[in-house]
This record gives C-alpha cells, structure tokens and sequence, in this order.
C-alpha cells in the first residue's frame, strides 16, 4: 500500500510512504501526519483522509491533539451517522449541478451531509438490477442465495421460505447517492 502526498512547493520534493499490504489503514494516518509536519516543518495542517482510513482511535487521537480533520463517515457500519446524521431533519442547499449539502451537529461534532443526484440513481438503478436478478434466482430456487453478499442483505428468512425483505430494501435506499463528512474545521460546509 502506498500513502502519501506531494507538498505543493516549488524546488521541495514531495514525499512518500509504502506500508505492509497486511496493515490497517487507520492505523497509517497519525504516523504519516506526524512525519510531514517533521519533514516540512509545518505550523498548520488539516488532514483529510477517506473513510478507510478512520477508527474510533484516531479520531480520538485527532482531538486529543486538537489536530484539524475532514473525514469520510462510514454511512451504515457508524451508528450514529446512520441514525442521527442521516435522519436530522433539515434542506439540503445547492452547491453544484450535482452537489446538495447539509450540516448537522450532533453533540459538538460536526458532520457534512452530501448528496449527490446523479449517484443515487445510479445506486437505485444498481440496487433495481441486484432485486431483479434476486427475483429470478428465487423463482429458479433459494438454494446458495443466503451466502451472496450481494443479495443476503435484501432476503428475509422465516419459517424456511426465502423472500425479498422489503424493509431492507427501503432502508437501503436511504444511502443513495449519499456521502458524510466529519470535521472540526470552521471552514464553510461547502
């Protein structure tokens, strides 16, 4: 795996980083920010990182050094983003042709719901495919279904009958074309 970055600055290389294949991301990113600020002697810094790269441990350390951030939430794994975040009530505001937004704070944390048009019906067309090939796969026989990813998470089992759990797939939807930000920063949602 690599990690790293390149320092905008005119006559100053940038840097890298290779880290073991086997190794968690989230625990890559506090070394990493520790050893840029070194390198480049830097005053400021506000990482952003993708939510593969955030545990509950590194946020905390965040915090603790009263350290700037901008992170991908994981929508259905963080509890609290799946049932506070992206059930506050709220407009979202145009900022692009295919950018929505909102801010929501939940006990002093700050987060950024994002909502992209053009993605969510992409994801409900990719879900509407998942549901259909799921409908001809039960007429064929639920045999092997339970084990697919891709379709246990849209099955409900009861008394030995395989069916298509429409709460799951209603609660599904609520994810499409969404993404949430996680920051301390003051700067403007947009």
């Amino acid at each position: 795996m690599l990690l790293g970055g390149v320092v905008a600055e005119e006559g100053r290389p940038g840097c890298c980083k290779f880290w073991p294949g086997h190794q968690a991301e989230a625990q890559t990113l506090m070394p990493v920010m520790a050893r840029v600020r070194r390198r480049f002697g830097l005053k400021r810094l506000c990482r952003v990182a993708d939510r593969g790269m955030i545990s509950a441990d590194t946020i905390e350390q965040l915090e603790e050094q009263k350290l700037k951030y901008i992170l991908g939430a994981r929508l259905r794994r963080h509890k609290e983003v799946r049932d506070l975040v992206l059930d506050c009530p709220g407009r979202y505001r145009q900022v692009a042709d295919n950018l929505r937004i909102k801010e929501v704070w939940v006990q002093g944390r700050r987060y950024v719901v994002c909502h992209n048009p053009q993605e969510a019906a992409k994801d409900a067309a990719d879900r509407e495919a998942i549901l259909q090939a799921l409908e001809d796969k039960l007429r064929q026989g639920a045999k092997g279904l339970v084990g697919n990813r891709g379709f246990k998470r849209f099955l409900k089992v009861e008394k030995g009958a395989v069916s298509i759990d429409e709460a799951a797939v209603k609660a599904e939807a609520r994810f499409d074309g969404k993404y949430v930000l996680r920051t301390n920063t003051e700067f403007p949602a947009a």
